[in-house]
């Protein structure tokens, strides 16, 4: 099972100036992928360049309510979640 995406790999992202690789849990991956999840390629597993991790950190770090950040935090944890963060933070810093 994949490692749910965190914050603090957002954050490690943007400090170490490099892109995230990350496998969702609710993307349908082959049998053959997940049997050599070190030999993903770029196509297989979803990445994050360090732009769209800068603006989710942002966004994070500008919530106030503790309700709200949970549920940014349970958000990232699934592909569909992560694309409506996306589309959020990107209308916020606009």
């Amino acid at each position: 099972m994949a490692k749910s995406l965190t914050t603090q790999m957002l954050r490690n992202a943007v400090k170490n100036h490099s892109y995230i690789k990350h496998e969702f849990p609710d993307v349908d991956y082959t049998q053959e992928e997940v049997y050599n999840r070190e030999d993903f390629s770029a196509e297989d597993a979803k990445i994050i360049d360090i732009q769209t991790a800068n603006v989710l950190v942002k966004v994070y770090d500008s919530i106030k309510i503790q309700k709200n950040k949970e549920k940014f935090k349970r958000m990232l944890k699934t592909w569909n979640g992560f694309e409506k963060l996306i589309d959020f933070a990107w209308k916020c810093v606009k």
